[in-house]
């Protein structure tokens, strides 16, 4: 198991670290993998735990080339800083039509072509370093002047242009992963559960689809579709 083993409690050889190019190490991780012979490699983020069957995954992998689920109704547009959309040329207004996947769950099979471009893809970003730097918030416009804009997702970005260009389909996000506690989860069935200490700040409403907002969060859904109007 290259993961535990190897890379538990350090950086992938020539991985540069997480403040020069945040979460870089994904790729490194998953090139180290590659190295040591493994076709079929998945990357889940620490704080994810199996709650149910990965027949799901199985299936899917059948199928397509890559698994990773879509990051609830988010989209490029709005978590990619200026610099980021230029690294890949790619304008504001083409990414807002980009669905942003989920990189705490990447699963592929290298047996599959396709699986070999998009990870070699991602990888040369991540070494390029451009558009996986930049803030997770733009309250000061700190990574783009458009007000449409959120903050910006790093290796998120990456990875769904990618996808996208390559027409590689996505997993719907509702059954594939949610957080902490059996409120966010909307009696949906899920794969994995994320222990991350995040969800007080989720169940203010700060995040999630408009639709978990509205139901659990009425006023802050409001006041935020009355602000973008």
């Amino acid at each position: 198991d290259v993961c535990s083993s190897d890379l538990k409690n350090e950086l992938p050889p020539g991985c540069p670290p997480h403040s020069e190019t945040p979460y870089a190490f994904k790729t490194w991780a998953i090139q180290a993998a590659r190295e040591r012979g493994h076709q079929r490699v998945a990357w889940l983020d620490s704080s994810l735990v199996a709650v149910n069957s990965l027949a799901v995954v199985s299936n899917w992998l059948a199928e397509q080339p890559v698994f990773t689920p879509a990051y609830r109704d988010n989209f490029v547009g709005h978590w990619s800083s200026d610099a980021a959309l230029e690294w890949l040329h790619l304008n504001r207004e083409a990414a807002l039509l980009v669905p942003c996947v989920e990189t705490g769950t990447v699963f592929f099979d290298f047996t599959r072509s396709q699986a070999v471009d998009a990870f070699e893809l991602w990888h040369q970003a991540a070494k390029a370093g451009v558009a996986f730097r930049g803030d997770h918030r733009n309250d000061c416009g700190q990574v783009s002047t458009d007000p449409r804009v959120k903050g910006h997702r790093h290796d998120q970005i990456v990875l769904s242009t990618i996808l996208s260009r390559l027409a590689i389909p996505t997993y719907r996000w509702a059954h594939s992963i949610t957080r902490h506690g059996m409120r966010y989860m909307l009696r949906e069935s899920t794969i994995f559960l994320c222990r991350r200490k995040c969800y007080g700040f989720e169940t203010r409403g700060a995040v999630g689809t408009e639709l978990w907002r509205l139901l659990y969060h009425p006023r802050n859904a409001l006041r935020r579709l009355l602000h973008q109007a």
